[in-house]
C-alpha cells in the first residue's frame, strides 16, 4: 500500500534549548526494541507539539525510583519507593501532536521505558 506523504519539512539545523513551558512526561518506547536505553538511541516520548515540544528541545530523563522492602519498619510487607535519579538528556528531533521522537544525547546510567522526562 502507498500512503500520501505529508507536507512536513525535515529540520536540518537543531538549536538545543529548554522547553518554553514545564514538561512532565515519560519514555513510552524505544526504537529497535532494546530493554536498556543508552546514548544515541532513539526514544518515543508521550508529549508532543500540543505540549509545547519542538525540534531542538532538550529534556532531562529521570530513572524511576525502585520500590524496595522497608528495612526500618518491623512489618516485612512494608515497602518504600526510592527517589528518582538523573539518567541523562534527550533532544527532540521530530514532533507530532501527542508524541515526539528524541535522541539520547547523554546517558549517565541506563534508561528504561516509563522513565520520566522533564525540564532540565
Amino acid at each position: 500500500r502507498l500512503l500520501p506523504v505529508g507536507e512536513e519539512r525535515s529540520v536540518q539545523d537543531f538549536f538545543p534549548r529548554p522547553p518554553a513551558s514545564p514538561v512532565r512526561g515519560a519514555i513510552i518506547d524505544v526504537i529497535d526494541g532494546v530493554t536498556q536505553i543508552g546514548q544515541y538511541n532513539v526514544v518515543v516520548v508521550d508529549r508532543g507539539a500540543r505540549d509545547g515540544l519542538a525540534p531542538g528541545v532538550v529534556l532531562r530523563v529521570d530513572q524511576r525510583g525502585e520500590t524496595i522492602r522497608d528495612r526500618v519498619d518491623k512489618d516485612t510487607r512494608s515497602r518504600v519507593t526510592l527517589p528518582d535519579e538523573s539518567a541523562g538528556l534527550i533532544m527532540v528531533f521530530r514532533t507530532f501532536d501527542r508524541v515526539s521522537f528524541a535522541l539520547v544525547m547523554e546517558a549517565q546510567r541506563p534508561m528504561h521505558v516509563l522513565d520520566r522526562v522533564r525540564n532540565p
